[in-house]
């Protein structure tokens, strides 16, 4: 249990740190972006580039799993197409409300617990699966 605890907290202890680099950098270009685009184009194409940069790491530095498989890429390029969509449904409600430029920061403080958590059962859960289907599939010495 004492282990398990140690693992989970280190996972979000680097999720946090990869997350924030990763908010740090698409943020600031959405920022620089938003003095030629419209918040949605902008927001897209930094959301775009983020998730270039979660996908290698994610598995390399947060969950330490290696480099992710097919199964694990698709499952993660799945699920932030849909943390995608909440996002912007989120951003353009918070734009009606305050400044485009603050309204990316509310949401981000909205959907990055959500984010860890499932991020966190597609890399761990996808590793523990194909650990036991590697178990299963050897002869036994």
């Amino acid at each position: 249990m004492k282990r398990r605890l140690s693992v989970l907290v280190g996972d979000a202890v680097r999720f946090v740190g990869v997350g924030a680099t990763n908010a740090v950098l698409t943020t600031a270009l959405y920022q620089v972006l938003l003095f030629w685009l419209h918040y949605t184009p902008a927001f897209v194409i930094a959301w775009f580039s983020g998730l270039v940069f979660v996908s290698i790491a994610y598995p390399k530095i947060v969950f330490r799993t290696g480099p992710a498989g097919p199964y694990r890429i698709l499952a993660n390029a799945g699920y932030y197409a849909l943390s995608f969509f909440l996002s912007l449904w989120v951003l353009d409600r918070l734009s009606r409300v305050m400044s485009a430029r603050l309204a990316v920061f509310a949401m981000l403080a909205l959907v990055t617990p959500l984010n860890f958590l499932v991020s966190r059962y597609i890399f761990r859960t996808g590793r523990q699966a194909s650990e036991e289907e590697a178990m299963i599939s050897e002869p036994p010495a």
